[in-house]
């Protein structure tokens, strides 16, 4: 396969198993030194376009010549017996995907010659014809693999253990003002960058970044603010302009919370009878769409391409208020009127009912659309099948709330001065749910998880803190993939 790397400081080293070489590009003359089992097996300088011409089994290969950039072919076949190797692809496509645990990043093609993969993080990839079980990619890293087969990604999963959580600390004055109940809020690692919205029709999005010696405005005009702790980046829809529809719809991303960048604006027209009225103050980012459901309609913007898309959401004929697109093309959601969930699969042509019961407003979907939280019977109740079937989960009352998704089955909520959890760790029948603390005297409505288990949730202007183990990482691999086609 053909491999991307970075020569710094003089070297690079990539654990690689192969038997042919070839170096591709660099800046000038690399010595490459291929090992095997600790031993040295090739020692030797090498131009640009020069390959080794016969099998030498390593499982090591070490660059060194000047830094920079250099791209080099290493794989139990030769580079110029490979039929992948350098022909020129008639077309290409390309995905982004977020992994966590296994996910299939290409489906089974005849036309295609090969695969570039690209993540942010460490990911093993395999699927069919792979030999050897897979390869590893490692963060920053660009491989080829040159196959047709169906190809996953697999990113380690954390191992989260909630059983013992932080004890509770507490801060006053950790906001500048009262933060808005319902809303999304952030807080950095070492707390010194902090971010609110103060209303969820047209607020302001207030942030710090100096642990809340001064503040600043980003935005006015804020419609709805989140945090996706998936990828670590936030976003924010805007509706500017004159009171009533007449808004222009603007999405703004940031990577870091401080500088920001504008995807889109733009006026759009409303659906037949949209509004916006909504009985959810929260959005959702949902396999790549962040999108906000008001009254009898969804505004949609793509994460990645900035676009944007405004459906009409009526079932039955009835505006709903909340709910969410759960799949890539907007065709399959789920959505409320009165106390019912209805579920669709073409885009809203048709519904069908898959929770009765429902209490309006806490309907809550997980990044994968797969995983899902809402209360009925005033008792939560959780999907593992995009919305199927749902079980609950305990006896005791979490009305009103919104869950906030963890991992897998794991949800945590506020309710009467405690975070609750509810999960199912081992599906179907392994429900369990409980006090994760208590923390009397704080009254708060939203929950904030980092991915290394910090829990945070504001009560006006103060903040409370816990937190329960993680080992690894519950963010996201961001695995870009781009296939050749012939």
């Amino acid at each position: 396969m053909i491999i991307n790397q970075s020569i710094r400081n003089g070297f690079v080293t990539v654990n690689k198993t192969g038997a042919y070489f070839s170096l591709i590009s660099a800046g000038g003359l690399v010595t490459v030194r291929l090992s095997e089992k600790g031993r040295t097996v090739l020692d030797t300088k090498m131009w640009v376009g020069m390959s080794i011409n016969e099998a030498i089994p390593f499982d090591e290969i070490t660059l060194l010549g000047d830094d920079g950039a250099v791209e080099f072919w290493a794989g139990d076949v030769s580079m110029y017996s490979s039929r992948f190797a350098n022909n020129a692809a008639k077309a290409i496509r390309t995905s982004v995907h977020l992994v966590d645990g296994e996910v299939a990043v290409a489906g089974s093609d005849l036309t295609r010659s090969a695969v570039r993969i690209r993540s942010d993080k460490e990911v093993f990839v395999g699927g069919t014809g792979f030999q050897s079980g897979g390869w590893r990619v490692a963060a920053g890293e660009t491989i080829e693999v040159p196959l047709a087969g169906v190809i996953s990604a697999y990113k380690r999963e954390a191992f989260l253990d909630y059983s013992a959580p932080k004890a509770l600390e507490n801060e006053a004055a950790f906001f500048d003002a009262n933060v808005f109940p319902d809303a999304c809020v952030y807080v950095s690692g070492n707390e010194q960058t902090r971010i609110y919205n103060t209303s969820a029709t047209g607020g302001l999005l207030r942030c710090t970044t100096d642990g809340g010696v001064t503040w600043k405005t980003i935005f006015d005009d804020v419609y709805c603010y989140e945090f996706d702790k998936r990828t670590g980046i936030h976003y924010v829809l805007q509706l500017v302009g004159v009171s009533g529809l007449a808004k222009a719809v603007v999405f703004n991303r940031s990577y870091d919370g401080i500088e920001w960048e504008t995807m889109y604006r733009r006026y759009h027209e409303w659906p037949d009878g949209a509004g916006l009225s909504a009985v959810s103050y929260r959005g959702h980012i949902v396999n790549g769409w962040f999108q906000r459901t008001y009254q009898g309609m969804s505004i949609c913007c793509n994460i990645e391409t900035g676009q944007v898309v405004v459906k009409a959401v009526k079932v039955n004929g009835l505006n709903a208020k909340q709910g969410a697109w759960l799949d890539t093309d907007l065709q399959v959601g789920i959505f409320g009127i009165s106390n019912e969930l209805f579920k669709t699969e073409d885009g809203g042509v048709t519904w069908r009912s898959v929770l009765a019961n429902y209490y309006n407003a806490t309907f809550a979907a997980a990044g994968d659309g797969i995983h899902l939280f809402a209360s009925a019977n005033t008792r939560p109740h959780i999907s593992d099948d995009g919305g199927e079937t749902w079980v609950q989960v305990g006896s005791s009352s979490w009305s009103s709330r919104i869950g906030v998704h963890v991992k897998d089955n794991l949800w945590i909520a506020n309710y009467s001065y405690s975070i609750r959890y509810v999960d199912m760790p081992n599906g179907m029948g392994s429900q369990v749910s409980g006090t994760l603390i208590a923390a009397a005297g704080y009254a708060f409505n939203h929950v904030f998880i980092r991915s290394n288990g910090e829990i945070y949730f504001p009560s006006d202007a103060s903040l409370c803190k816990t937190g329960i183990s993680v080992i690894g990482d519950l963010s996201a691999a961001r695995v870009e993939v781009m296939e050749l086609l012939s």
